[in-house]
């Protein structure tokens, strides 16, 4: 049964929810806030940290409720934010507010991390008693125990041993992918090395915008193998002008939205 206790932190009234967690894993806890503008309480906002960090590194994020319940009775929205942790590692946790619509003070949070169960924690009432120093606003704050990532071993190649020496945090962070745990394929094997040889040709930050797409955390198909072994050639053939090039294709909107066959094509007429 999910434990909750109300306490009292440095003035700021903050929810502690331990989240199970397996004898394996080891936790961190994370720090969610939900903000609502006093001139309109429609007006929602959410913010993440690990515990002790900035509010600064995720900033504040404006959240539309624009779903309903079954009932009617309350409108809400769900938002996933990447926290970061230490070690260079993130975990992804899930956000939702619910707002009761004959009340708009009256704002309940449900939260898990990622590919946990919403009912986990359930929904729980979330008192906003706090106001910014502008007095804009009001908010409060949740704060949850959640598991690291299981770290998953990577195919042993030559570009991913250099990785693991030069890019710890990076490397750690490929170990962390759900694929990886569950037997890489031959797309997933070629999209791993290749991202490793990415980063040697001193487009590290490319590689980690790329680990860090929905798309290639979920699965990693042909096409998209293809296209992240294009732009990693794009790199490594190109220069100085390689490099930008291939971070300003990793940067694009339909990249990083999922890549088709047509525009895995563009990518290798580019190269």
């Amino acid at each position: 049964m999910v434990r909750w206790l109300l306490v009292v932190i440095a003035g700021v009234i903050a929810l502690v929810v331990a989240l199970p967690a397996t004898a394996q894993d080891s936790t961190t806890n994370v720090e969610l806030r939900v903000w609502q503008r006093i001139s309109n309480p429609l007006s929602i906002y959410v913010s993440a940290r690990p515990e002790g960090g900035s509010w600064d590194t995720l900033g504040t994020i404006p959240l539309a409720l624009d779903q309903r319940s079954r009932s009617g009775t309350f409108r809400h929205g769900t938002t996933t934010l990447a926290v970061p942790l230490q070690a260079g590692l993130t975990t992804n946790v899930q956000l939702r507010v619910w707002q009761r619509i004959a009340d708009p003070l009256r704002i309940y949070v449900s939260a898990r991390h990622e590919d946990g169960s919403w009912n986990t924690l359930g929904t729980i009432p979330l008192a906003l008693d706090q106001r910014s120093r502008s007095g804009a606003f009001r908010h409060g704050t949740i704060t949850l125990a959640v598991p690291l990532p299981a770290l998953h071993p990577l195919p042993d190649t030559q570009n991913l041993r250099w990785l693991r020496s030069d890019h710890p945090d990076l490397y750690r962070q490929l170990q962390t992918l759900p694929w990886a745990g569950d037997g890489i394929t031959e797309a997933e094997y070629l999209s791993l090395d290749v991202l490793a040889l990415l980063a040697r040709h001193s487009s590290a930050a490319t590689t980690a915008d790329i680990v860090a797409l929905p798309w290639f955390r979920d699965s990693i198909t042909e096409t998209e193998a293809t296209a992240i072994k294009g732009v990693s050639r794009i790199v490594s053939e190109g220069g100085e002008q390689g490099g930008a090039t291939g971070a300003s294709i990793a940067a694009l909107a339909w990249f990083r939205d999922g890549v088709t066959e047509t525009e895995g094509a563009a990518i290798e007429w580019v190269r």
